[in-house]
Order: structure tokens, then C-alpha cells, then sequence
């Protein structure tokens, strides 16, 4: 989803690039979402799952930091303190932890509401 609203207006990839930025940014997210709604066990996310699925876009901002201080080049427009300043790359990073704060809540949600609404796909 940031590939798509924000990234993709910045590069026109051709060739083999425009192929594997569409596969990976498009392709494979609405695949995972379909594999996910048609052969996930429902019922599974719990609220203390969230904390956990952070973690990973913390730990990435923090690799994306180390990253762009030793090459001198932000990974991304909403990494670039050196542009934005500490306290608006702060604001842009906050934007997206909610962002993907919202993702967790959706996909929790979701997947206990598919409880009541459809029988799980998966046995125990």
C-alpha cells in the first residue's frame, strides 16, 4: 500500500523492473490477502499478536536508518532526516506505525468476524 500511494509516483520502472515491481508490490499482496481470507484458519489473531507484528516494521525503520547514514542516501522520501529534519521524519514515521497499527486492528478484526460469517477452511 505505501508502494502504491507513495512510492510508485517517484520511479517508472521499464523492462524487467516494471515486472518485478508489479509482481512484488502488487501481485503478491493481493495474493497473500486472497490466501489469507480463503484458507486461513479463522478465529486465530488475538489482540496480543499486534505488539509482535510491529515489531517487524520497527526493526526495518531502524535497519532503513543505519542503512541511509552509512551510504548518505535515505532508502525513502519518508526516511530522509536530512530532508525533513528529525522532528518531520518523526512525524512521517509515526504516520505510518498508526498506518500499520490500523493493519493489525483490520486483519484481527477481520479474521474474527470470518468466524461467525464462514466455517473455517483449516480442521484441527
Amino acid at each position: 500500500i505505501v508502494y502504491a500511494v507513495v512510492l510508485a509516483k517517484m520511479w517508472e520502472p521499464t523492462g524487467f523492473d516494471f515486472l518485478y515491481a508489479n509482481i512484488t508490490h502488487y501481485f503478491t499482496p493481493l495474493a497473500f490477502i486472497l490466501d489469507w481470507l480463503l484458507f486461513e484458519k479463522r478465529g486465530v489473531y488475538q489482540w496480543r499478536f499486534l505488539p509482535v507484528w510491529i515489531l517487524y516494521p520497527l526493526v526495518y525503520f531502524i535497519y532503513a536508518l543505519i542503512d541511509g547514514t552509512i551510504i548518505q542516501k535515505a532508502l525513502y522520501p519518508f526516511f530522509d532526516y536530512v530532508a525533513l529534519g528529525w522532528g518531520g521524519m518523526a512525524v512521517q514515521v509515526g504516520f505510518l506505525l498508526v498506518f500499520f497499527i490500523g493493519l493489525g486492528v483490520l486483519y484481527i478484526g477481520i479474521n474474527r468476524l470470518l468466524v461467525k460469517l464462514l466455517p473455517s477452511p483449516i480442521e484441527d
